[in-house]
């Protein structure tokens, strides 16, 4: 318990200086000296730490007749995972999942947390998470969410989770807090569906890239509210035992290559298995769908297994 309660200790500090490393934006070459000291400071105590548990385990396994090394590798493996945890945290901490949204990984002006990584580089005699780019910076598809996309992608998608998670347990409940009505619910092919209405502003469903303030928000009250019929299929349940988990559980692992129709059947290929599962579930949504007014948004949503069915009903 000491061990334990000292390494979290550690964790705690090295989070707490990325926390700081984060929130200082513009830095001159003392002060990221002084936060690459702070970093590897916390890393040589992790180190310290870690090799104690190692010993302790060691010590523990004589004591009680078991295989020492054997004890001494998964000590040391699980003390390695930490440390990499750890990393991986520093790293989210002190330079964020991706650059951002209108740079792209292949730009990094107007960003000055980027801006000022050279002259860590420079200040520190050794490599730290603060010299590090972004989680996903390799990858020019990855685009950190702006303030001004939050209600679009972040408060949307909140709600869409909200309702990915309702359909799991107490489900009227949960989604009568956040204001949908639920319309129908089913099962079809040991998946679990439901259909929910909620109003719901034109705004929220255009691009982002205008932006949504205040004044957004003030047009919004003069708008006539728009009607939104939303279809939240189920993932995969392990303990649900309303369904046949075998069965559905064949049919997600049926993985061979089904074209969805015959004009794209050269060009794209699907998960057999889902897109069987898909077919099905359209079928007995497809009237909520049709029976919808004109003025209606129709928004698929869904977890895991759930979403890639999601995918593959817009697609049909």
């Amino acid at each position: 318990q000491d061990l334990l309660l000292r390494a979290s200790r550690v964790f705690g500090g090295g989070a707490t200086a990325a926390t700081n490393r984060t929130l200082t934006t513009t830095a001159n070459a003392t002060t990221a000296s002084t936060t690459s000291f702070g970093t590897s400071y916390a890393g040589s105590q992790l180190d310290a730490v870690s090799n104690e548990i190692i010993r302790t385990a060691k010590r523990v396994a004589k004591e009680s007749g078991v295989d020492v090394q054997f004890a001494a590798d998964r000590a040391r493996e699980a003390t390695n995972f930490a440390t990499s945890m750890l990393a991986v945290s520093n790293i989210v901490l002190g330079s964020g999942y991706a650059y951002g949204s209108r740079s792209g990984a292949s730009g990094i002006e107007g960003y000055p947390l980027y801006e000022v990584l050279p002259q860590v580089q420079q200040a520190s005699s050794s490599t730290t998470t603060a010299t590090q780019k972004p989680l996903f910076g390799d990858y020019t598809t990855a685009e950190r969410i702006e303030p001004f996309q939050y209600e679009h992608v972040v408060i949307k998608g909140a709600e869409m989770g909200v309702l990915a998670g309702a359909i799991y347990e107490d489900t009227v409940e949960r989604s009568h807090k956040i204001g949908h009505s639920l319309v129908a619910n089913g099962t079809t092919a040991n998946v679990a569906w439901m259909v929910s209405d909620s109003l719901d502003y034109e705004s929220r469903y255009k691009d982002a890239e205008d932006g949504f303030d205040e004044a957004v928000l003030a047009r919004e009250k003069q708008q006539q509210p728009i009607f939104v019929r939303t279809i939240t299929i189920r993932g995969f349940d392990a303990s649900d035992e309303s369904v046949d988990r075998e069965a559905l559980l064949n049919d997600i692992c049926t993985a061979f290559p089904m074209p969805l129709d015959d004009a794209t059947s050269e060009r794209v290929l699907f998960h057999g298995g889902l897109l069987s599962i898909a077919k099905q579930v359209y079928a007995d949504v497809k009237k909520y769908i049709d029976w919808s007014s004109p003025n209606h948004k129709i928004v698929l949503n869904g977890h895991s297994v759930g979403g890639s069915l999601s995918i593959l009903v817009l697609l049909l």
